[in-house]
């Protein structure tokens, strides 16, 4: 049933019932002697206001009661005292109108209390963190969209819950009320900030860093807390695979002497750059040392007093080397010693951390440009279409133009909300055969690449994917290769399973991309088109990462493009 049809059905039975119950206070009224108090219960069909949506039913209820009082004094029978009959008859149209002052002052009351709450809560929806509001008893009074997201429920579902038995882990929860008695009390200072996980409705547990205060109704008193929280799960794994690169990561120790020739050269970390420590042995003319020359340089200024660090690359790794002088009882540099390390995962972890913070920067950017653009896009539109109406034939291409341009900016829009807030994936065991052709299928209904040809090469390969945004990202890459090719050509789709992981390899044999830029081509925003968002590779990446995957690029010599999808494998009905 509809709000609308629930009001009337609740306004109709409130209605019926009110004058069913002074009916009969009105018979009983006739049947006892005058000076009797049964005007009194009229009250009761006055409290029915308190549930009644109609704004003036406990006005017309009053009038209704004062009525049937008065008209109850002029045809009850007389009583034996008739001093009460002057006395309860008064007292009753009082004590009716006092109750009707009461519903009427509540109901006003209770008006502008719901009034305050929507408008807390337009302000809420359009926060790009999560927020969250608890009364006394910890139930959620108030939640925005990002909040939703966090806990992947409904605002439905989560209003008026108790939400710590709702969204935190059992082992959390004592902790949680810890922290939400201490708030109240006023133990904890307000934006007091503090880390707890929350459990989402998929079983997933994310980390969150909430900020806390309490919340005051108008005279002072406590009503509940108010939080905002960050979601760094992500943040902290970067940080832990950051951590645990520079615990891990292979080691070059290597010393020269006055004259720079290498009197030491040991760690595991040459054998990561290919070479045996006799190799390098000797002086810095050496062949294979100067294949080193990032190295050498910090060495030589080393050599010279002062202490340095540098960078290289060698056979695709990246290292740091940082160098400093060896000295004599007198000061005076006899030598130098140069550490060199592997960093090319920290560099990867690094380059992660840094995307997901400028993701999360980004999505504060989108929740607000969406809401102030999505919205007005759409009267505008509206407005257009009601104004076309009225405009003569010949403006036709002109309106139709100008509804282009609007579904143009709705769909970079929608673009840039499914790269900054993407949805929570719903990840199932998922072959991945019958899903590209399903995409390849969708590629080639549209007029502009029916004569693509899609070559797929199937291997039984099953992925823990979520169906629908694995399906977009396949479509994306497909739709890129169709679009390099000019729509004519075959895109040569290859499938294998390997250990842990799957890899869908999609090649086409258009014109390659240039070398400078095949690492920007999964920037946000970049883009070689004359039109277009440049987020299409960059929602591809992320989509991938989120389901624990990678994307990676590379153009072969002999021509053409291929991009490669790798995922974390699932065996069939595991």
């Amino acid at each position: 049933m509809s709000g609308a049809a629930h009001e009337r059905q609740t306004r109709g039975s409130l209605i019926a019932g009110g004058l069913l119950l002074a009916a009969a206070i009105f018979v009983a009224d006739l049947r006892l002697p005058l000076g009797a108090s049964v005007p009194s219960l009229y009250v009761a069909v006055v409290l029915l206001g308190l549930w009644s949506p109609v704004r003036r039913f406990t006005a017309v209820a009053a009038v209704l009661a004062s009525l049937l009082t008065t008209l109850g004094a002029l045809l009850s029978p007389a009583g034996p005292s008739p001093w009460m009959a002057a006395v309860n008859r008064p007292t009753a149209l009082m004590v009716i109108w006092l109750a009707a002052l009461g519903v009427i002052r509540y109901k006003s009351a209770e008006k502008r209390l719901i009034a305050e709450r929507r408008q807390a809560q337009a302000y809420l929806d359009i926060a790009a963190v999560p927020i969250v509001a608890l009364d006394t008893a910890e139930r959620v009074v108030l939640i925005n969209p990002r909040g939703c997201d966090l806990v992947g429920r409904d605002r439905a579902d989560v209003l008026g819950k108790d939400w710590i038995e709702l969204s935190v882990p059992a082992a959390e929860r004592a902790r949680a009320r810890e922290v939400f008695e201490g708030l109240r009390a006023g133990r904890l200072p307000p934006g007091h900030h503090y880390e707890m996980r929350i459990l989402t409705s998929r079983g997933e547990q994310r980390l969150v860093e909430w900020r806390g205060t309490v919340t005051r109704s108008a005279t002072g008193r406590v009503g509940g807390t108010l939080s905002s929280g960050e979601d760094t799960t992500e943040k902290k794994r970067a940080e832990a695979l950051l951590a645990s690169v520079v615990d891990s990561a292979p080691l070059t120790l290597l010393a020269v002497d006055r004259s720079g020739s290498i009197t030491l050269a040991e760690g595991t970390g040459l054998q990561h750059m290919g070479f045996e420590p006799s190799e390098l042995m000797g002086g810095p003319g050496s062949e294979h040392f100067r294949a080193l020359s990032w190295l050498a340089q910090p060495l030589q200024r080393a050599l010279a007093g002062e202490p340095s660090m540098a960078t290289g690359e060698l056979r695709g790794a990246s290292y740091e080397v940082r160098a400093t002088p060896l000295l004599d009882p007198s000061g005076h540099v006899v030598g130098a010693l140069a550490v060199s390390l592997d960093v090319t995962e920290r560099a990867h972890a690094e380059a992660t951390l840094r995307r997901q913070q400028t993701l999360a920067q980004l999505g504060e950017l989108a929740a607000v440009v969406a809401h102030e653009v999505r919205n007005p896009l759409a009267g505008i539109r509206a407005t257009i279409q009601v104004l076309s109406k009225k405009l003569p034939p010949t403006e036709e291409a002109t309106v139709k133009a100008l509804f282009a341009r609007i579904d143009a900016l709705n769909e970079m829009t929608e673009d840039l909300l499914l790269f900054a807030r993407p949805r929570p994936l719903q990840l199932a065991a998922l072959p991945l055969e019958p899903l590209l052709r399903e995409a390849a299928g969708l590629l080639t209904r549209d007029r502009r690449w029916s004569s693509t040809v899609v070559d797929i090469a199937a291997d039984e390969a099953c992925a823990r994917a979520d169906r629908l945004v694995l399906r977009g990202v396949f479509l994306n890459l497909l739709l890129n290769a169709a679009e390099a090719m000019s729509g004519a050509g075959t895109i040569r789709v290859s499938i294998a399973a390997s250990g842990s992981t799957c890899r869908v390899s999609i090649r086409d044999s258009g014109p390659g991309i240039p070398t400078e830029l095949r690492e920007r081509i999964f920037e946000p925003f970049f883009t070689t088109k004359h039109r277009g968002t440049g987020l299409g590779l960059a929602i591809v990446r992320r989509q991938a990462e989120l389901h624990g995957g990678e994307v990676s690029v590379s153009c072969p010599p002999d021509g053409g493009t291929t991009v490669t999808v790798t995922l974390p494998r699932q065996p069939p009905g595991a």
